[in-house]
Parts: C-alpha cells; structure tokens; sequence
C-alpha cells in the first residue's frame, strides 16, 4: 500500500482493519460480555475528494465493523502543504451522497439521496463546524446496501417519525446503552418500557412501522424474516464531517461566533481550548514541546 493511486486501491488495508475490529470485539465480548465499537476517520482534500463516494460505500458494507465515519476536510493550519485545499461542504457532502447509490444510478436518485442526507442533518456547536447524519445500512445477500436515514429533522414529511424522537429525548434524554452487557440493555430497554407503555404504544410502534416500511418497501414482515432468517442485516452507520478552521478563519468575526459555540474543545495550559485553535495557532506545537521537557 505504499504508492496507492486511488482511496480504491486502499480497500484492501482497509478490508484487514475491518477483519481486525471483528476479531478483537469476538474476543473483547468473550472476555467481557461488553460490545467494541470502532470508528473511521478520512481527511479529505481536493486531491482525494473523487475517492470519497468508494470510501462511503466501503464503509456501508463494512458496517458491522465501523459505526462511525467521520470525514475531516484538511484546514490550512500553517503545516499543511498549499496544495492540499479542502473541498466546500456541500462537495463533501454530494460525494458522500454518490457513495450511497448504487453506482450506475441516474441523476434522480442520485439527488434523491443529496436531500435525504441534507433533511436529516443534525449538528453540535455551530453548524459550520460539525454535521452528523444518523442511518441504517440495510444489506441483502451481496447486494448493494440501502442507506436510510433515522431522522428526517428538516423534513416536514416526516413530521410524525420527528414527534418521535422529541418525545423520545423529552423523556429519556441522557440514556445510554453503550456499556451495557445485553443482558443489562435488554433489561434496561424493558425497563422503559414498562414506565411508559402509553409512549411506545402510541408512538414507538407508529415510529418503527413507518421506519420498516422506508427500509423495506415490500412490507415489514419480510423484513423481519429476512433479519430473522440472516439473509438480511440491519446496522447503524452515522456519517460526519468535522470542519475545522485555518487561523486567516479564526480571525473573522464569523470565526469568532464558531469559536464561543465550540464544543470540541481540549485542556491546554490551563484552560479549555477549541480544537481549531490548538490546530492553527501553534499551541499543538507548544504543548508536544512542553511535554517532551517534562519527560
């Protein structure tokens, strides 16, 4: 892999990563019971940016592996080489977009998929900075797996599945699953449950009908079977760009605004400092300095 061409010709590093992951969550439930999550992450310039729609669909077939997949557009921090420019946001996002169509699809489904990723963006800090699209990659057999986004948050036909999520936060906010045994998720999932009947009834089942129908448009039942029987499989992927600042940015009134909502933010020289800052203003440079004196 030392003179890749193409983000293509990487797949086969990144096939042996994937087989890694699988190996050490078998072992790490064996030993623990406990689930191993792994996330991906991409840098992204002008220079690999026709790459991204391989990466993406690399990534959907590998989503038993990696549930995150992250995209970081390079940001011109003073060591970044001129040549590597970064691509807007909205070239990212379109590329992430062909990445989750099969590849001979026309132009309308193509678009189809821009505006379902657009309408189910959600955001942390400011907007400019980080967006995340939450989905299921539903795959049958080899085929070519389907990518359907869970929230459709700025999508007034999806009203209903939307209700569903703010109620859902209003109630269980903060909740989390991630350290869970299964045995502990599955009690701790009856567990809300048995407090909110009345929700789920009316709104968890509505939700999760709707949700099937858009995975599996010939009908919820043979989605069921198809997961039941193993000839289908189901798995979140959450796609995300992080968007970081060069320090002509940082300068800006508007870079200003993006620095008091950031929420990605490390401990530095005695204060909590945004990501963008510790990249471009040299303060990465002074803290690995400080730390190879003290060692």
């Amino acid at each position: 892999y030392r003179a890749p061409r193409s983000e293509l010709e990487l797949n086969p590093l990144r096939d042996e990563l994937a087989e890694l992951v699988r190996s050490t969550r078998r072992r790490t439930r064996r030993r623990t019971g406990r689930e191993l999550r792994a996330a991906g992450t991409v840098t992204v310039t002008r220079g690999n940016l026709g790459g991204v729609a391989d990466i993406v669909r690399w990534f959907a077939h590998n989503a038993d592996a990696f549930r995150i997949a992250a995209f970081l557009p390079v940001a011109a921090v003073g060591r970044t080489a001129d040549e590597l420019r970064p691509p807007s946001r909205e070239e990212l996002w379109d590329a992430i977009a062909a990445g989750l169509v099969a590849t001979d699809a026309g132009e309308e489904e193509l678009q189809r998929m821009r505006q379902e990723l657009d309408q189910g963006r959600l955001h942390y800090g400011d907007p400019d900075c980080s967006r995340f699209v939450m989905g299921l990659v539903h795959r049958r057999g080899e085929g070519t797996p389907g990518y359907h986004v869970l929230r459709g948050v700025h999508d007034p036909r999806r009203e209903g599945e939307e209700r569903f999520w703010r109620a859902f936060y209003r109630r269980w906010g903060g909740i989390s699953f991630r350290a869970d045994r299964r045995a502990e998720a599955l009690a701790r999932a009856l567990g809300m449950m048995l407090r909110t009947p009345g929700f789920f009834a009316r709104e968890g089942m509505p939700y999760l009908w709707r949700l099937s129908r858009r995975v599996e448009p010939k009908g919820p039942l043979r989605l069921a079977a198809g997961l039941a029987s193993g000839r289908a499989r189901l798995q979140g992927l959450a796609l995300v760009s992080h968007h970081f600042m060069s320090r002509a940015e940082l300068e800006t009134e508007r870079g200003s605004e993006r620095l008091s909502a950031c929420t990605f933010r490390v401990p530095i020289e005695g204060r909590m400092v945004s990501m963008c800052e510790v990249n471009a203003t040299g303060l990465r440079d002074r803290y690995y300095a400080g730390a190879l004196q003290r060692s």
